[in-house]
């Protein structure tokens, strides 16, 4: 099988990876179907301070070091660690500050994937658990004949106008309806990836560093939206009417004095998006169980899976 789970991790996050690699193995059919799990780490004496502290029973655990790849890649414009971000586009979008090297080390570990025969990449941040037994052959078969992309349909979501306009040269009145980031579901076509980095290699003539500012997943959606608009076909599109994005459209109905037919309301929700994904972020998801309305609304969403700032929060 062509795909792998991508676990992205730091030395103060290993505990954290540690748990959601257990959390594979113990909730989900991941050794039946024989998946590999890839770890990313920064260096050979970390990944070797990983492997004294935690041993796993599954011969299908790997790890990738990004200092040797970002080091060595064969790519059209190449950089080194240790000279990352010298030089930078004058925008940016999303967090910042380690969050952008953490984009720069999703992307080359992405690529690395595609050129060790991956095509499918399911990628986690290590703070994500498994939380219900789930069988995550259904989540692939759902995610694997076209990308997956999910946007909102809102006035104030996420909009950054820069990457559509500086980082692609699009213009931004074909994209000024949607927003972006609604959830932490990263499911990667490899091909697709590697696609988009050659297009913004074609227009930067500078590495990767040089380009991938801000959080990677904002511009992959923007990229997966690019060809939707030019072929309906290739992207399974899927319109949030309103905004998942910092849990606002839940909240919403959480703290309304409406009264929501919840019922309804989860069923027509996992019907367009849950059931192919079953994840949610987990700091949402914690947010949604601090009142009874949003306990009740999580026991009937299909999420077995909490994504991101769930474990370490």
């Amino acid at each position: 099988m062509d795909i792998c789970i991508h676990i992205q991790t730091h030395l103060p996050h290993f505990k954290y990876a540690n748990k959601l690699i257990c959390s594979f193995l113990e909730l989900t059919n991941i050794i039946t179907l024989k998946i590999p799990i890839f770890i990313i780490i920064d260096n050979n004496e970390l990944i070797n301070n990983f492997k004294m502290n935690y041993n796993y029973d599954y011969n299908l655990i790997y790890f990738l070091n990004i200092e040797e790849i970002i080091n060595n890649f064969t790519l059209e414009f190449k950089e080194k660690k240790k000279d990352l971000f010298k030089k930078n586009i004058d925008i940016k979008w999303g967090a910042g500050g380690h969050r952008n090297y953490v984009a720069v080390k999703r992307t080359y570990s992405i690529l690395e994937l595609e050129r060790l025969g991956y095509n499918y990449v399911w990628c986690l941040d290590s703070e994500s658990l498994i939380l219900k037994n789930t069988n995550i052959e259904t989540i692939i078969n759902f995610n694997i004949e076209k990308p997956l992309l999910t946007v909102g349909k809102n006035k104030n979501g996420i909009k950054y106008k820069q990457i559509i306009e500086k980082l692609f040269n699009y213009k931004y009145n074909n994209y000024d309806e949607i927003s972006v980031r609604m959830n932490d579901f990263w499911f990667i076509h490899t091909k697709k990836y590697k696609h988009m980095i050659q297009l913004l290699f074609d227009i930067h003539k500078q590495p990767i560093s040089y380009f991938m500012n801000g959080s990677e997943q904002s511009v992959y959606e923007y990229y997966l939206y690019s060809l939707y608009l030019k072929n309906k076909d290739d992207i399974n599109l899927i319109i949030i009417e309103g905004d998942l994005h910092d849990n606002n459209l839940f909240n919403q109905i959480i703290k309304s004095n409406i009264n929501t037919d919840l019922d309804v309301f989860c069923q027509n929700i996992n019907n367009k998006y849950f059931n192919y994904i079953q994840s949610y972020r987990g700091d949402y998801y914690k947010e949604c169980l601090k009142s009874n309305k949003g306990k009740e609304m999580i026991q009937k969403l299909n999420i077995n899976i909490a994504v991101s700032n769930y474990t370490g929060m």
